[in-house]
């Protein structure tokens, strides 16, 4: 979601806790009792706690895992990472079965603050942003841990995800704001309203008016 001076929209040309710990070897076999999605969010979560840097799992996994159920067939997943770390990143990645899918994957990512990848022995496609605005940061950094399909993954707050979602404001996007509020589950509108501000602010948009709009058709 950043770039260097302001929120980045994701470009994928294919499709149009801190605590330090050894990374563990992706399995060459899928495991009998997981999916094939189950076993690509196990080696995403694996590779994050390896990075042993703030990270969060976001985009579809995460509106699910937040109360929401809806389909997705790819992993977004956020570190907070320099473009100096690609490199490490790659490294990490593969160790867990995570490899680029595209060519020069490191260069991509440098440029666009996202790199993308996919679970060998799934096929699942999965993106991991370069966390580097405050904003962006501090969600992974205050990500819960929640158990997804008998996989643990950190998932930013419900606020944090809001502001995610509010300022890609991509159609998409927008239908899991209003689902997410839909469960009429607790976060802070408060926190909500001002990173849009100021994301507004940056942007030229005007994502705060829309919030505003949505909390208003909820309260109906």
């Amino acid at each position: 979601m950043a770039t260097r001076g302001k929120p980045r929209t994701k470009t994928d040309p294919r499709r149009g806790s801190t605590t330090r710990r050894r990374a563990v070897e992706a399995p060459r076999r899928l495991s009998r009792d997981r999916s094939p999605f189950s076993e690509a969010l196990a080696a995403v979560a694996r590779f994050l706690k390896a990075t042993a840097r703030p990270a969060a799992v976001i985009g579809g996994v995460a509106v699910i895992a937040r109360g929401f159920a809806r389909s997705t067939i790819d992993i977004d997943a956020t570190v907070a990472a320099g473009i100096e770390t690609v490199g490490k990143l790659i490294t990490l990645a593969a160790r867990q079965g995570l490899t680029p899918r595209i060519k020069d994957a490191k260069r991509f990512a440098q440029d666009n603050l996202v790199l993308l990848l996919h679970h060998r022995a799934t096929g699942v496609p999965v993106d991991i942003s370069l966390a580097q605005q405050a904003f962006e940061i501090e969600a992974a950094t205050d990500a819960e841990e929640i158990n997804f399909g008998g996989v643990t993954i950190p998932v930013p707050s419900l606020t944090a995800l809001l502001i995610y979602k509010l300022v890609a404001g991509r159609p998409h996007d927008m239908r899991d704001v209003e689902a997410l509020l839909s469960t009429r589950a607790p976060f802070d509108s408060i926190a909500v309203d001002r990173t849009l501000g100021e994301f507004d602010e940056i942007l030229e948009t005007s994502r705060q008016s829309e919030f505003r709009s949505l909390l208003r058709a909820r309260s109906r």
